[in-house]
């Protein structure tokens, strides 16, 4: 359980260097009534990976490996096919270089902002490889009585960037506005660069979790019996 609780952790934190929603979240916090709209907007995310979780662990752990039974083996080149799509990803992955201006959708009612968050999250999903390993772990190691501790931390954990921002707006207000632009300018130059690295380190991660399982050495005990 401790090596899943790091992958969900890790996972969280691969998700959460995301440019969009850190930019909206800034935006969010220039505009009228910006802790609701802004809360919204998290609480829309925090749904869409919710509601996303449970149908991807429902369809694998609720249908797929009861029906089907896999031996360790084959649970490992798995995960070792995962490890490997997700360590490539920089190197097929174009720097986009300096992004241009955003154009924003008009969120004038905290729920347009809860939908938006919603929609925003959930289209990314399926090319969200990192979270959809983590839910094929879960799905064939955690009861669902315990997916929920899991999917918690995963949402404290992506989310852990928007609510730092929407903190330090509560705490000081038009004074956090300075701060908020010049964070949404490093973002925009080195959140690209940090994402493929923290793809390279997990990937390498699942790699070496399913690599040492196929040679009957297993560093993490995923893939035994």
């Amino acid at each position: 359980m401790l090596e899943l609780l790091i992958k969900t952790v890790f996972v969280g934190l691969i998700d959460s260097i995301n440019q969009t929603t850190l930019a909206i979240t800034i935006y969010l916090l220039g505009t009228n009534r910006p802790i609701r709209r802004t809360l919204f907007f998290l609480l829309g995310i925090i749904f869409a990976y919710s509601l996303s979780g449970l149908l991807v662990y429902l369809g694998l752990g609720g249908f797929f490996f009861k029906i089907f039974t896999f031996p360790k083996k084959y649970e490992a080149i798995l995960g070792l096919v995962f490890g490997c799509i997700i360590f490539l990803i920089p190197f097929f992955t174009k720097n986009k270089g300096k992004s241009k201006s955003r154009k924003y959708p008009s969120l004038n009612h905290p729920f347009i902002s809860l939908f938006i968050g919603a929609i925003l999250t959930l289209g990314q999903i399926p090319v969200t490889i990192p979270f959809l390993y983590l839910m094929q772990q879960l799905a064939h190691q955690v009861e669902l009585k315990d997916l929920p501790f899991f999917l918690i931390t995963f949402n404290m954990i992506v989310t852990l960037p928007l609510f730092t921002l929407l903190l330090g707006y509560v705490l000081f207000h038009e004074r956090a506005q300075p701060f908020l632009k010049w964070f949404e300018g490093w973002v925009n130059q080195n959140s690209q660069g940090l994402l493929m690295f923290t793809l390279l380190i997990f990937g390498f991660f699942i790699i070496l979790d399913a690599t040492s399982s196929l040679f009957g050495k297993p560093l993490f005990h995923i893939y035994v019996n």
